[in-house]
């Protein structure tokens, strides 16, 4: 049996033994918390080396920047002072001090026997006496091209390649002294800036294109009181509704209002010609003849939007015809398509709401009366040829006194009689 001096030792080491186990763990727990410590400060060292880094590079980049800046800046000052008195249409304003554009011709001839002109201007054509290139065209095809230009400003000659149609208004102008310009439509343009060119503020010059040139050439005195014909060669290589659609709309405006704003304020100084120091008049003595190649490598001259499809009659009818087109076709192919369609209102366009007097229409024009009954006649017509399998619902205040039509009504909802009963809501509030 162990001594009372070693009992007390044991329990001495067993004391130390717990106090060494706790200063144990407690520095255990200081080492893990200095090691974080340590992860922390390599993980910040590391994003400060990175940051120092950006902090070249940005530098590095400013610097490049402002470089690149102060050149700009140096490059605009000397192209607003190069600009200083000088005309943003330059091209434009040397045609002002060109003395043989500003020389009006000396003689007009007046064309009194019309077919004796068309003699003179074929043979002049094939003799190759105007442009030193002989061709032939037949007297037909001349009769139909002058007479062409005196119906309107816009013609489109369509055909294969190698066909004449681009030779045939070039070698027209030059039989008849006229003046004439080729412009050779490229694929992709889009818009207006395509064909006339741009406004570049910095240098405050208008980048003129020929198209822009050839309408201010036929404005000068050298052209003004003969014929211009300006070419769109392979005008359908892009779509002539969207680079060509403030041309189309301007030749269908009277002539005062055929105006062209090149620039949303004025410039000093500005081309003779202009007015208000930013539009240019459409000349009257232009005339645009396009030319379209109808092969693959070309594009159609379409789909015409709705925008330009023309009048109210004109979306309501393509859009009535389209649907019954469909619905007929379905029922020949016995399509699953459901034979129903509902129409609201199609006479709006020539019996508009306001105009409506108990539904009668012999207030309208005669040719809006005729057009409103041939469209509903069209409908019941449609409906009675697709029976049984088709049934056309048409809500319209237009209200025909004709048997087929009073045949047709289910329903006349006016004064206090509605298609949803008043008392239906009335009874929910």
């Amino acid at each position: 049996m162990p001594s009372a001096q070693t009992t007390e030792r044991l329990r001495d080491l067993e004391e130390e033994r717990e106090q060494f186990q706790a200063e144990r763990v407690a520095l255990l727990e200081d080492n893990r918390s200095l090691k974080a410590r340590l992860a922390r400060a390599e993980i910040a060292v590391t994003e400060i080396e990175s940051l120092r880094d950006q902090k070249a590079a940005l530098e590095t980049s400013r610097s490049l920047l402002e470089a690149a800046l102060r050149e700009l800046r140096t490059d605009v000052e000397e192209r607003i002072k190069r600009s200083d008195g000088r005309c943003p249409f330059p091209s434009s304003a040397a045609m002002d001090n060109d003395e043989k554009l500003q020389t009006a011709p000396s003689t007009r001839q007046k064309i009194f026997d019309l077919p004796g002109f068309v003699d003179d201007v074929r043979h002049a054509i094939a003799t190759g006496r105007a442009t030193g290139k002989k061709l032939y065209y037949s007297e037909r095809d001349l009769r139909c091209f002058l007479g062409g230009l005196a119906m309107s400003r816009l013609h489109l000659l369509q055909g294969i390649s190698g066909t004449g149609k681009t030779s045939l208004p070039v070698a027209f102008a030059g039989a008849i002294g006229a003046g004439c310009k080729v412009i050779e439509i490229q694929a992709g343009w889009r818009d207006r800036q395509d064909l006339l060119g741009h406004y570049n503020a910095f240098e405050r010059k208008f980048y003129e294109s020929e198209f822009l040139l050839a309408l201010y050439r036929a404005g000068c005195p050298r052209y003004e009181p003969l014929p211009f014909i300006i070419v769109l060669d392979e005008m359908n290589l892009s779509h002539p509704e969207q680079y060509f659609a403030e041309f189309i709309s301007k030749l269908e405006q009277p002539s005062r209002a055929r105006q062209i704003e090149l620039t949303t304020e004025a410039v000093e100084p500005a081309p003779r010609l202009f007015q208000e120091g930013r539009i240019l008049p459409l000349p009257r003595n232009v005339w645009f003849v396009g030319t379209a190649n109808h092969d693959e490598t070309t594009t159609v001259n379409g789909p015409v939007p709705l925008a330009r499809m023309g009048s109210g009659e004109n979306w309501v009818g393509y859009h009535v015809l389209a649907h019954l087109a469909l619905h007929k076709w379905f029922r020949q192919k016995e399509r699953p398509v459901p034979g129903f369609l509902f129409l609201d209102q199609p006479s709006q366009a020539h019996y508009p709401p306001e105009k409506d007097v108990n539904g009668a229409i012999e207030g309208l024009k005669d040719e809006d009366q005729e057009a409103v009954m041939r469209l509903f006649k069209l409908i019941y017509d449609a409906a009675e040829e697709m029976a049984p399998g088709m049934q056309i619902i048409v809500t319209d205040h237009a209200d025909l006194k004709t048997d087929w039509f009073a045949a047709s009504v289910i329903a006349r909802w006016r004064g206090h009689e509605k298609l949803v009963p008043q008392e239906w809501y009335t009874a929910i509030g």
